[in-house]
Parts: C-alpha cells; sequence; structure tokens
C-alpha cells in the first residue's frame, strides 16, 4: 500500500496539490521488499493519455529493480 501512496504523492505534487486529484486507482502485481536496513529506488513515470479541457488522464508506471510493482495505475486531474 505505500508503493501507491508514493505513486499518489508523486501525482498529486505534478498536479498541483491532492485537491486537483480526481481519481487515482491501481493494482498490486508484485511486492516491492525492502531488506532490513536497506533502501530501495520506486521509479514513477506517468504518459498524459488524454486532455479534455482542464481534465487530464494520466498512465502511470511504477518499477522498482527494473519490475513493474503496480499495474494498471491510472489517474484524472484537474489542472
Amino acid at each position: 500500500m505505500l508503493t501507491m501512496a508514493l505513486v499518489g504523492t508523486f501525482i498529486s505534487e505534478w498536479a498541483g496539490g491532492s485537491a486537483h486529484v480526481k481519481e487515482f486507482s491501481a493494482r498490486f502485481i508484485k511486492p516491492v521488499i525492502v531488506p532490513a536496513g536497506e533502501k530501495v529506488d520506486l521509479t514513477v513515470t506517468a504518459t498524459v493519455t488524454e486532455v479534455d479541457g482542464n481534465r487530464i488522464k494520466l498512465d502511470c508506471v511504477a518499477t522498482s529493480a527494473g519490475v513493474k510493482v503496480l499495474g494498471m495505475a491510472r489517474a484524472v486531474v484537474i489542472k
């Protein structure tokens, strides 16, 4: 769940605040394993798939160690 929260933070910061995020959903497809006392990287990218006025649809990808960890991650933001 932390993975989805981090992706949500990425989206809301890009959108200008959480009030601009109107929809956000994702499926967990792989766990992010964090060994005790270590750190791991989470890479998040988003692609704009549709713009309708001030409504923007995003497809997001989250990977850790090159492995996709979230599937069907989508968001709708108002800019």
